[in-house]
C-alpha cells in the first residue's frame, strides 16, 4: 500500500473582520500562524519580566496568582518554554500532526475573539470632555507627591539651618533657578535597580534620554519624575517629560511678557533642538506646564499658610501696607483708603459655538475674583435706573438729543450721556459671542490690586461696582474714597440701592478719577472731581487705565482659552504685578513727597503775595467758593414760585375761557328751546314717519346738551385744580386781571420762552468759560489741554443749537440777535452781556473775575497739597512699620520650620529671601524720603496691636531689611535716575496716545 501523508489540519487561519457604516465599507483580511502567535507571547513574556524588573518575591507571587501562573506552569508555560520549541518551530504554511494538546475549536474560539476585540475597539464613543475629566481625575490625586517631590529636588537639605540672609553672591542667592542641576540617577539602599528611562526635554543640556532614578518607597512615577527635577506630560505612565528648569524658564517668561504663549515657546524648543514643530510639542509642553502650575500653586499655599496669611481676605487688607497697615498712634484722615475701580472688555472669551460642548469644566478659585453669588445679589437692586447706556469705553461725542441740547438741569443724567461709546452698537453685537465680556477690578491708589469681577454675558452694569464697593466696605472698613470714571453717576446709584444706608454710615464717597473728570461738566467737577474734594490730596486715581494698558497684553492667551486657564492666566498676572507693585511703592511714596514739596513750594509765595496785593483772606476764598458751587447748582433753574404762578395764572385764564364756552353753550341750548313750549301728549304714533320729520331738529339738540354737559365739567375740573393751588401758595383771594402779581406773572408767561432759551444758553456758556480757564493754566499739560479742548468741542456744538433756540425766542420779544461767533470767543465771565439780563447775574461777583479765580485755583491746590503731604507721612510710616514686622515673623517662623524640620522650610526661606531684597529696595526709597528737606513724618517704625501681619509680635526696633540693601550689586543709580522713563511707562504714554486718538469728536 503506497504510502500516504498523514491526515493534519492547517495552522494558518484566515479571520475577515471590518466595519460598514453610511460613508465608508472596510473589510480587512488577519492571517494568524502558530509561529506568529508564538512570537507574540513571546514578546509578551519579554515585555512582562520587564516590567516586573526589582519585585520581590512576594510580589512576584501576588502576580503569578493574578495571571493564574504556578511555579509548575512556569515550567510549561513561562520564559523557558519558547527557549525550548524555539527549535522546533514549523515554517508558516508547513504541515503538521494534529497536536492534541491543543483543540480546532478553542483556538478558532481564541481567533475570533482576539479579531473581535480589535473590531469594537474601534467604536469609541468618548468625548473631549471626557478625555479631559478623565486626565484630571489622574492628575490630581499625584499633585501632592509632586509637589513633595519637587520640594525634595528644589530645596535639598540645607547645610546650616539658619534664618539668617543668603550671602551675597548672586550665584548662591538664587534658589529657584540656579540651584536647578540636572537630575543623577541613583539607585536604592537596598541594591534593586529601580531606575528607568524617558524621553525629556531641557532647554539648558538639550538632553533627549534621561535615567530617573526611583526608591523602592517611591509611589507613583510622577512624583519621581518631580524628585529628579521633571515634569511628565501625563500623570499615569509618561512617555515624555519636561525639565522644571525648563518650565520655571517658561513661567518666568510669561510673568514678564504675558503674551508669549505655549506655542511660541514650544517652537523655541524645536529651534534649539533642531526639530521640525509639530503641535504635538505644543500640546505636549501645555500638559506639562498646567501642571507644574498646579504643583507651583500649591507650594505658595502652602508657604502663605506657614507665614499666617492664607486667609481669603488677607491680601486685600495687607497687600499694600501704605493703605491698609494702620498704627496705633497714627493722626486721622478724612478718609482711611483710597481706591479706584473701572471695567475693561479687551480680557473677553469666546464662547462655544454651536453645539459644541465645553471640555474643560475646572472652576478656578482665589482670592482675586469675587463670586458670582456676590455679584447677583445687585442684579435686581437698581431696577429704577436706566443704565443701558453705561457701557465700559467712553465716547466724547455728543448728539442733538444729548441733555445740554436739551437744557436738562440734572447733572448726573448729562454725565452719564456723555460717556456713550463711539462703538457702542458694535460692542453690544459683539456681547453674543462671548461668555465672558471683559472684568471690573479694582485697586489702591498704589496701583496694587484688590479684586476682580468677570464680567458675564453683559456690558459694564451697575452691579459690578455696587458688589465690588461691597465687598470694600466689609473687608476694608468705613471711610473710603472711591473713584470711578462715573463716578456721580453711581453715587446716586448707591444711595437708591440697598447699599445706600450702609455707604452712607461708613462716611464713604464716590468720585470721578482726574483724567476721565475733566469731560463731565464744570458744575459735576465742582462736586465729584479730586482736585476739589477735601481729603483727596493730589490723587488723580488713574491708574486703572495703566494696569490695563499692560493686562491687554493678555488677550491673545484669554481669547479662546477655558475658563479655568482664563481666570489661571489673569491670576498668574495680577498676581506678579502686586509683587512689582510693591517692590517699588517706596519709589511711589518718595516721587508723591517730591511732588506735593514742589507744589508747596512754588504756589506757597505766590499765594500770600496775590493775597497781599488783592487785599484777600483764605475766609474770603472759602466764602466764594461756597457762592460758586451754590450758583453751579441752580444756575439755569427756574424759581420755584415763579413756576407755580405761571400755572396758577394760565389756570385762571383757561378757566375764564372755558366759563365764556360753557356760558355759549347753555345759551345755544336755551335758544333752541321754541316759544310756548308744551310737553307733547303721549301716543302711538308712526315711530318711522315721526323720526323722519324730527331727525334733524333732536340731533341738534343733542349735541347743544351734550356740548354743554362738557363744558360745565371742564369748568368743574379746572375749579378745583385752581383751589388747590391756592391753598398750596397761600393765596387768599384769587387773583384778577388788574392785580400785580397777575399782572406781572402775565409778562412772564409771554417772556417764558425767551427766558427759558437764555437760562440755557448762560448755563452752558458759563460751564464753557469755567472750562477753558483750566486751559489756561500754565500747569496743565499739553496732552491734558487737548483732551480737554476735544471735549469743549463736543459741547459746543449743543452751545450753538442753545444760540439759534435763544434767537427764535428773541425775534418773537423784539430781542437783539446773538452772533454765535462772538459767543464762541468768550474767554471770561463778565465778557457775556446776557448775563445781565438773567435772575442770577453773577458779574458783579468778585470770584467771577480771572484773577480771583486763579487765586482760588491756587489756593484749593495748596490744601490738596498739604492734604498728600499728611497721607504721605502717616502711610510712610505704615510701610515702615510692616516691614519690621514682617521682619520679625520671617525669623520666627523661619526657626519653627528649621527646628521641626518641615519639608516646606526651602520653600519659605526662599520667599522671604526674595521678600527681604523687596524690603531691602523700599527701605532705601524710605531712606531717601527721611533726607527730603522738608520731611515732617517720623522716622521711627510704630506700633500695631494683634498679629495680622503674620504668626509672630512685632519686637526688634529696627528693620533687618536695611541691612540687604549692601548685599545687592552696586549701582551708581539713584532715586532721581528712575525718573527716566522705561518701557512699561513707553508702553503707557503710548497706549494713551492711541486711546486719545481714537476718540470721536462732533464738530
Amino acid at each position: 500500500m503506497p504510502a500516504s501523508r498523514n491526515t493534519g489540519v492547517s495552522h494558518d487561519v484566515d479571520v475577515v473582520y471590518g466595519s460598514s457604516s453610511r460613508f465608508f465599507a472596510r473589510n480587512e483580511q488577519l492571517k494568524v500562524t502558530r509561529q506568529k502567535s508564538i512570537h507574540e507571547r513571546r514578546e509578551l513574556q519579554e515585555r512582562l519580566r520587564s516590567s516586573s524588573k526589582g519585585f520581590s518575591r512576594e510580589s512576584l507571587q501576588v502576580l503569578a496568582e493574578v495571571t493564574h501562573d504556578d511555579d509548575d506552569d512556569d515550567q510549561h508555560h513561562g520564559f523557558t518554554t519558547f527557549e525550548a520549541h524555539e527549535d522546533t518551530q514549523t515554517s508558516e504554511g508547513q504541515w503538521v500532526d494534529e497536536d492534541e494538546d491543543i483543540a480546532t475549536d478553542e483556538f478558532m474560539a481564541a481567533v475570533q475573539e482576539h479579531a473581535r476585540n480589535k473590531l469594537n475597539a474601534s467604536q469609541d464613543h468618548r468625548t473631549w470632555r471626557h478625555r479631559l475629566r478623565r486626565a484630571q481625575e489622574n492628575l490630581l490625586p499625584s499633585i501632592p507627591g509632586m509637589t513633595a517631590g519637587y520640594l525634595r529636588w528644589m530645596y535639598p537639605p540645607p547645610i546650616h539651618t539658619s534664618s539668617s540672609p543668603l550671602p551675597s553672591d548672586p550665584t548662591l542667592t538664587d534658589t529657584s533657578m540656579d540651584s536647578m542641576d540636572p537630575p543623577q540617577p541613583r539607585t536604592s539602599s537596598q541594591g534593586a535597580d529601580w531606575s528607568f528611562k524617558i524621553a525629556v526635554i531641557d532647554i539648558y543640556t538639550l538632553d533627549t534620554l534621561a535615567t530617573i532614578p526611583r526608591s523602592e518607597d517611591c509611589p507613583s512615577t510622577s512624583e519621581a519624575l518631580a524628585s529628579a527635577g521633571y515634569i511628565g506630560t501625563t500623570p499615569d505612565s509618561p512617555t515624555l517629560a519636561f525639565s522644571i528648569r525648563t518650565l520655571e524658564l517658561y513661567r518666568r517668561l510669561r510673568l514678564r511678557k504675558a503674551s508669549f504663549s505655549v506655542e511660541a515657546f514650544s517652537k523655541v524648543i524645536c529651534d534649539l533642538y533642531a526639530w521640525s514643530y509639530r503641535r504635538t510639542y505644543r500640546t505636549a509642553l501645555a500638559n506639562a506646564f498646567d501642571a507644574y502650575l498646579l504643583v507651583r500653586r500649591r507650594v505658595d499655599e502652602d508657604v502663605q499658610k506657614a507665614l499666617g496669611r492664607d486667609g481669603r481676605d488677607w491680601r486685600a487688607k495687607f497687600g499694600c501696607p501704605a493703605c491698609g497697615y494702620e498704627v496705633n498712634d497714627e493722626p486721622p484722615l478724612k478718609y482711611r483708603r483710597m481706591l479706584t475701580f473701572d471695567g475693561n472688555n479687551s480680557l473677553s472669551r469666546m464662547k462655544a459655538f454651536g453645539d459644541r460642548q465645553v471640555g474643560d469644566l475646572r472652576r478656578f478659585t482665589g482670592d482675586y475674583f469675587l463670586t458670582t453669588e456676590e455679584v447677583d445679589k445687585f442684579a435686581n437692586g437698581v431696577q429704577k435706573l436706566d443704565n443701558s447706556d453705561l457701557v465700559s469705553d467712553p465716547g466724547i461725542g455728543l448728539d442733538d438729543d444729548d441733555d445740554d441740547a436739551q437744557g436738562s438741569t440734572n447733572n448726573d443724567a448729562e454725565c452719564t450721556k456723555n460717556w456713550k461709546a463711539a462703538a457702542a452698537d458694535a460692542k453690544k453685537n459683539s456681547w453674543g459671542i462671548f461668555d465672558e465680556t471683559g472684568i471690573f477690578a479694582s485697586a489702591c491708589r498704589h496701583g496694587i490690586m484688590l479684586w476682580v469681577v468677570d464680567m458675564v454675558r453683559s456690558g459694564e452694569l451697575f452691579k459690578y461696582p455696587l458688589a465690588t464697593v461691597q465687598k470694600a466696605l466689609d473687608v476694608l472698613g468705613p471711610r473710603l474714597m472711591i473713584a470711578y470714571d462715573i463716578g456721580c453717576k453711581l453715587k446716586t446709584t448707591i444711595k437708591n440701592s440697598s447699599l445706600g444706608p450702609t455707604f452712607s454710615a461708613s462716611e464713604s464717597t464716590m468720585c470721578v478719577d482726574a483724567f476721565h473728570g475733566y469731560t463731565h461738566n464744570f458744575s459735576c467737577q465742582d462736586s465729584n472731581h479730586p482736585s476739589i474734594l477735601e481729603g483727596a490730596g493730589l490723587e488723580d486715581f488713574g491708574f486703572m487705565e495703566r494696569i490695563f494698558s499692560q493686562s491687554n497684553n493678555l488677550t491673545v492667551l484669554v481669547r479662546y482659552a477655558s475658563a479655568f486657564n482664563r481666570r489661571l492666566f489673569i491670576s498668574l498676572y495680577f498676581t506678579q504685578w502686586d509683587k512689582d507693585r510693591y517692590l517699588g511703592i517706596g519709589y511711589t511714596l518718595y516721587r508723591g513727597y517730591v511732588r506735593a514739596l514742589r507744589v508747596i513750594k512754588a504756589d506757597d509765595a505766590a499765594l500770600v503775595q496775590a493775597k497781599v496785593s488783592l487785599n484777600i483772606t483764605d475766609a474770603e476764598l472759602e466764602v466764594w467758593k461756597v457762592e460758586q458751587s451754590q450758583y453751579l447748582k441752580t444756575v439755569g433753574e427756574e424759581d420755584e414760585y415763579d413756576v407755580f404762578a405761571v400755572t396758577y395764572v394760565e389756570l385762571l385764564q383757561k378757566l375764564r375761557i372755558a366759563r365764556a364756552k360753557a356760558d355759549k353753550h347753555k345759551g345755544s341750548y336755551t335758544d333752541a328751546i321754541p316759544d310756548g313750549y308744551e310737553p307733547a301728549p303721549v301716543a302711538f304714533v308712526n315711530l318711522k314717519a315721526h323720526w323722519s320729520d324730527k331727525d334733524t331738529s333732536l340731533s341738534q339738540t343733542r349735541k347743544l346738551e351734550t356740548a354743554m354737559r362738557r363744558s360745565r365739567d371742564r369748568v368743574d375740573a379746572l375749579d378745583r385744580d385752581i383751589t388747590d393751588i391756592e391753598i398750596k401758595m397761600g393765596i387768599a383771594r384769587r387773583w384778577e386781571p388788574f392785580d400785580e402779581d397777575y399782572i406781572h406773572a402775565v409778562e412772564y408767561v409771554n417772556k417764558r420762552k425767551y427766558h427759558c432759551a437764555l437760562n440755557k444758553l448762560q448755563r452752558l456758556v458759563v460751564l464753557r468759560l469755567l472750562e477753558l480757564h483750566k486751559l489756561n493754566l500754565g500747569r496743565v499739560g499739553y496732552k491734558m489741554r487737548s483732551h480737554m479742548g476735544k471735549s469743549l468741542q463736543a459741547r459746543c456744538r449743543a452751545i450753538r443749537n442753545a444760540v439759534a433756540e435763544y434767537n427764535a425766542a428773541a425775534k418773537d420779544i423784539g430781542k437783539p440777535q446773538l452772533d454765535w461767533s462772538k459767543v464762541s470767543n468768550y474767554s471770561f465771565v463778565e465778557e457775556f452781556t446776557l448775563l445781565q439780563e438773567t435772575r442770577d447775574d453773577v458779574r458783579s461777583k468778585r470770584w467771577t473775575t480771572p484773577v480771583i479765580r486763579e487765586v482760588m485755583k491756587l489756593h484749593s491746590r495748596l490744601k490738596r497739597a498739604h492734604e498728600e503731604i499728611a497721607r504721605l507721612d502717616v502711610e510712610v510710616r505704615r510701610v515702615h512699620t510692616f516691614i519690621r514686622d514682617e521682619e520679625n515673623m520671617f525669623d520666627f517662623v523661619v526657626d519653627e520650620l528649621n527646628h521641626t524640620k518641615s519639608p516646606l522650610s526651602g520653600a519659605v526661606q526662599d520667599f522671604c529671601s526674595r521678600r527681604r531684597r523687596a524690603n531691602a529696595c523700599i527701605m532705601r526709597d524710605l531712606q531717601s524720603i527721611f533726607e527730603l528737606d522738608g520731611f515732617s513724618g517720623s522716622c521711627e517704625p510704630g506700633l500695631r496691636d494683634g498679629s495680622d501681619i503674620g504668626k509672630a509680635p512685632s519686637a526688634s526696633p529696627e528693620p533687618r531689611a536695611r541691612m540687604f540693601a549692601s548685599q545687592e550689586p552696586s549701582l551708581t543709580e539713584t532715586v532721581d535716575d528712575a525718573l527716566d522713563v522705561d518701557d512699561t511707562r513707553m508702553e503707557e504714554m503710548g497706549g494713551m496716545v492711541d486711546w486719545m486718538s481714537s476718540l470721536t469728536v462732533s464738530h
